[in-house]
């Protein structure tokens, strides 16, 4: 299955009420790892990355943290305590940002999603949203 195909499936998936929010998160994240390690221009763009994301998902009581480091990605279930960044956000806000009916910047500055931590990690960890969704717009034509 190609990557196109895979990605449209699980944006699909995410669009239909009876689906299971984490699972599908959890396929969207390991499909975004996967895709982001086995492309060069979007692997370099995590090389200088020293740093822990920690997600809470508030209404529905799901944390994960994301940990980008020389190049490589993994993610856990849970807390990590040592984070660089906290991100508070809601099942349908993250629904909408994956969906790209709103951007993490409109987001936060609306109060939807919020933040803790320094904010140079803010940014950069924006920046690289912002640079895979322009990639996946590229190369899969999605986010039209």
């Amino acid at each position: 299955m190609t990557y196109s195909k895979t990605f449209n499936s699980i944006i699909d998936e995410l669009e239909t009420e009876e689906t299971e929010i984490v699972a599908t998160f959890t396929r969207f994240l390991e499909f975004s790892i996967n895709f982001i390690q086995s492309t060069q221009e979007l692997r370099e763009e995590i090389l200088d990355f020293d740093n822990i994301y920690q997600f809470y998902v508030n209404d529905i009581n799901f944390e994960l943290w994301i940990e980008i480091s020389n190049g490589s990605i993994i993610y856990k279930n849970g807390i990590n305590i040592n984070s660089d960044l906290r991100i508070f956000l809601t099942k349908n806000l993250l629904l909408r940002l994956i969906k790209q009916d709103i951007t993490i910047t409109d987001a936060y500055m609306k109060g939807l999603l919020k933040m803790q931590g320094d904010i140079s990690q803010v940014v950069k960890f924006r920046n690289l949203v912002r640079f895979y969704r322009k990639y996946v717009k590229k190369t899969l034509n999605f986010y039209e």
